[in-house]
């Protein structure tokens, strides 16, 4: 006998006769899977890029307050560069410069009504630097008489000050951030 043949006969043994083969269970064959693609899993997109603005307004409180000072420093150069030199004649002056932080030296009368007032105290004009600074000058002959003056002759501030424009600007502000945020909730409600 064959290699093959012995465990024919030896499985037809087992089986035995053809009332043995109708005695096992009847397997119904499987219908074929068709073929359906595993999907393969797609990475998350990148988040996006943020807005570049946010980086701007951060650094914009800084940027304004570097360009204030470099305003700032021009400004006390250009004063300190044009001081003006007088040669030593029979009278000698002192000069003041008078600053107004609103720009108020731009209409013709308040600043009229600003160099009436230190006129009271021996002050006249003698440069107009800007809208905001005006360069006085008075003999110092005048400086005996400073006692009798209801006010300061020396002052070099006309009008609002700089905190109180700056503390005006912040409320502001702040009064239209609450306005947005109240106004940006009542859009999200409707």
């Amino acid at each position: 006998m064959t290699r093959l043949a012995a465990p024919l006969l030896a499985a037809a043994a087992v089986v035995g006769t053809p009332a043995a083969l109708a005695a096992q269970p009847v397997v119904q064959p499987v219908p074929p899977v068709p073929f359906q693609p595993v999907p393969f899993p797609r990475a998350a997109p990148p988040p996006p890029a943020p807005a570049p603005w946010p980086v701007f307004v951060a650094w914009l409180p800084l940027m304004a307050v570097a360009a204030a000072a470099a305003a700032r420093q021009q400004q006390d150069r250009e004063e300190e560069e044009v001081n003006p030199v007088e040669p030593d004649g029979p009278v000698a002056y002192e000069y003041k410069i008078l600053r107004s932080a609103t720009g108020a030296f731009k209409t013709p009368a308040k600043r009229k009504a600003a160099l009436d007032e230190e006129a009271r105290a021996g002050w006249e004009l003698y440069e107009v630097l800007d809208h905001s600074r005006l360069r006085l000058r008075r003999p110092v002959s005048w400086r005996v008489r400073d006692g009798e003056l209801e006010q300061d002759p020396y002052r070099t501030r006309v009008g609002a000050g700089e905190g109180r424009i700056v503390l005006l600007i912040v409320v502001a502000g702040a009064l239209a951030a609450i306005a947005a945020v109240v106004t940006t909730l009542l859009l999200v409600k409707k």
